[in-house]
């Protein structure tokens, strides 16, 4: 009879199914990590905005907690090629549970912003160095021929995690204060841990030859190498997304909180409001997951350039000097187009580097991605808080900057010229099959 661990070890091909008992474990114990971290990013920055009533505040407080983010997701993916995901990827989600459970027990005294700032600071360093990890499954999972379609499923269950977050961080705050909303983050997160557990994934991992620091030096500069000089089509995806996040994700983030504190809305309604926004991501993934891969990198440049028309429409329209509440309407009704062109874009380009990132490199790979990602939050995040700050009464400005900037890169986004990368462009290291 076949034990667990031989069922592990036995091969290091992708299951083939996507409904399979292993991938729909990974889906479960994925969906309640980004339900427990979407509530808290949603929470913890809107009980500062609604403490201190500056977005610039709330904006550099998010700009700072980022900062160990950029630092550590590289080590992340050096983690994610190097150690045993199942156990790794538990260990950090029960390690985010105690941080919070520590703050929650140490923080009462501490100023808002002191304190908040502390807790994110710990939290995105340590979702940097599991988010690596937690990418770069999936294509051990599934097969090549069904990256996009199961690249789909995992964006539709975040964005059902974006959406709902916002909505339930609100309710809890309403009811509970932050003591309530953290405390249920805190279970997520246990629950989460246990349902990793159960995944079988196969791991094929290189030997760490060296001090760990030098190893993890030596990664990452080939990785950085290989993005860098060796695949100018995953150079310039990323690029992309660096710009675009810049641009959007500060729109819903700052702009529109502050926008709903202005009109005079609760926490509740400002959770469910924030929500709506990604709608029209959750239909634009619908879209991408049935086109499978008929989806490609072509479409790239007119999805873009979709967001940007949408974008500065939605600036144009508060040139009518709307008031804060129907201000608030048009910018939710602009992000839901806009976040969705964004996450058709986002499918695109993580099946983009499943399909060309080598396999040795590929946390590594998606390390570099989500550090440069995180970078254009951190930067859009504090630009945009003291753009709305300095710009309160002139939201307009705000918008149609973001729409700009979005305009540049779809001029720039043309990827109908990238071929696959050659599977000889990086020489393969030997792989070592290690026991779960």
């Amino acid at each position: 009879m076949e034990t667990y661990g031989d069922a592990v070890n036995s091969s290091h091909e992708p299951a083939a199914s996507l409904r399979s008992r292993n991938f729909l474990l990974y889906l479960a114990g994925l969906e309640l990590n980004q339900v427990a971290g979407g509530l808290l990013r949603f929470a913890l920055p809107l009980h500062v905005l609604l403490t201190t009533g500056n977005p610039a505040v709330m904006g550099t407080v998010l700009a700072v907690a980022t900062v160990p983010q950029i630092l550590l997701m590289p080590l992340g993916g050096v983690i994610a090629d190097r150690l045993d995901k199942r156990r790794f990827l538990a260990a950090m989600n029960l390690a985010v549970a105690a941080a919070v459970a520590v703050w929650l027990a140490v923080t009462g005294s501490i100023d808002v912003v002191v304190a908040a700032t502390m807790l994110m600071l710990v939290f995105l360093g340590l979702e940097a160095l599991l988010s690596p990890a937690l990418e770069s499954v999936v294509p051990a999972l599934v097969p090549e021929d069904r990256l996009v379609r199961a690249n789909s499923m995992l964006f539709a269950l975040g964005l059902a995690s974006s959406i709902g977050s916002p909505a339930l961080g609100g309710a809890l705050l309403a009811r509970g204060g932050l003591t309530l909303a953290l405390g249920v983050t805190i279970a997520l997160y246990v629950l989460a841990a246990g349902i990793k557990w159960l995944v079988r994934i196969p791991n094929a991992l290189q030997d760490a030859a060296g001090p760990p620091v030098r190893t993890a030096v030596r990664d990452l500069r080939e990785a950085g190498s290989y993005v860098a000089v060796k695949d100018r089509g995953l150079r310039k995806v990323l690029l992309i997304d660096l710009l675009v996040t810049v641009a959007l994700v500060p729109l819903q983030v700052v702009l529109l909180p502050s926008l709903l504190v202005d009109a005079g809305l609760s926490s509740g309604q400002i959770g469910w409001a924030t929500g709506i926004t990604m709608a029209g991501a959750a239909i634009a993934v619908s879209v991408m997951g049935a086109l499978g891969s008929r989806a490609t990198v072509r479409h790239i440049r007119p999805i873009v350039a979709l967001g940007a028309v949408v974008t500065a429409a939605t600036g144009l329209a508060f040139l009518a000097d709307l008031g804060p509440l129907a201000s608030a309407v048009v910018l939710v009704g602009g992000l839901v187009l806009a976040l969705g062109c964004f996450a058709a874009y986002s499918v695109l380009m993580w099946s983009f580097m499943g399909e060309r990132a080598p396999e040795h490199l590929m946390g590594k790979v998606f390390a570099l991605a989500l550090a440069l990602s995180a970078s254009g939050v951190a930067a859009g995040n504090w630009a945009f808080g003291h753009l709305t700050n300095l710009l309160h009464d002139s939201p307009a400005v705000v918008i149609l900057i973001a729409a700009g900037i979005v305009t540049a890169v779809a001029v720039g986004a043309n990827m109908a010229a990238h071929a696959p990368a050659s599977a000889d462009t990086v020489e393969e290291p030997e792989k070592v099959a290690v026991p779960v």
